[in-house]
């Protein structure tokens, strides 16, 4: 957790044919200071480790009002389970990082998120947005909401927005968070 591995990490991630399962070493800690997106992932399950966000106010660059932790840009059955996302928020709603979520999805299908704690980070724990047209898929028209969601045995503590966002959904269960 000593060095940002945001780049390197998603250029890896971005290379893994559909159905992989990333099981970090135990104790594995990567810092993602950048953030991870995940465009249009299939089968993708991520299981165990923490990622730290050390991002604040004054060492935040780029555009927006910050970067989720892990962005998953459309694709379908993607898991996130047994890891723990870390961030660098002391306290509060903090407007200039309203956006520096835990995990955002954006139109995913058939995604899970269990057994996952995300503390101090500047936005929402989860965000459920949705996909949007356009060629930045942040502009248009909405493509799709989130589908058939599955949250559970997560925790989430000191979020500077909200617990979980749900912005765009059609079908979820959430239990235990």
């Amino acid at each position: 957790c000593s060095v940002d591995v945001s780049a390197s990490l998603q250029a890896w991630l971005s290379t893994l044919t559909p159905g992989t399962l990333v099981r970090p070493a135990a104790g594995a800690c990567y810092r993602i200071d950048r953030g991870v997106t995940l465009r249009f992932p299939v089968g993708l399950t991520i299981d165990g480790g923490t990622f730290r966000n050390t991002t604040t106010q004054n060492s935040f660059t780029g555009q927006g009002l910050g970067r989720a932790t892990f962005n998953v840009l459309g694709g379908s059955a993607v898991t996130f389970e047994d890891l723990t996302i870390v961030g660098a928020n002391p306290s509060g709603y903090h407007p200039a990082l309203a956006f520096e979520a835990g995990i955002t999805l954006q139109g995913t299908t058939r995604a899970v998120i269990r057994n996952v704690t995300i503390n101090h980070v500047y936005g929402d724990g989860i965000t459920l947005d949705p996909l949007r047209g356009g060629s930045d898929h942040m502009s248009g028209g909405i493509v799709s909401p989130v589908t058939n969601l599955n949250i559970s045995a997560v925790n989430i503590t000191g979020s500077g927005r909200q617990g979980i966002a749900l912005v765009s959904v059609n079908t979820a269960n959430i239990d235990n968070v």
